[in-house]
């Protein structure tokens, strides 16, 4: 976590404008996201993977993992 969690300069550093919402950044890590201004504040995305980050049971995805399950048991 940041020293300073207040989001009130990102928010006021890019103005909410519904016709241009949205935009592609590089964190500080080197992974691109996808970023949605709202009126009320920002959403950000994942471009890889799962929108939230998560890799479930160290998957791509949930459905993944269980896809794998269901061909090393035979059933599919």
């Amino acid at each position: 976590m940041t020293k300073n969690p207040d989001l009130k300069a990102l928010l006021e550093s890019w103005a909410y404008d519904p016709n241009d919402c949205v935009r592609v950044v590089t964190l500080a890590d080197g992974r691109e996201v996808m970023q949605v201004r709202l009126p009320l504040g920002i959403e950000q995305y994942e471009l890889s993977g799962r929108p939230d980050g998560h890799r479930p049971h160290d998957a791509e995805s949930a459905f993944d993992y269980h896809l794998e399950r269901s061909q090393q048991a035979g059933t599919l």
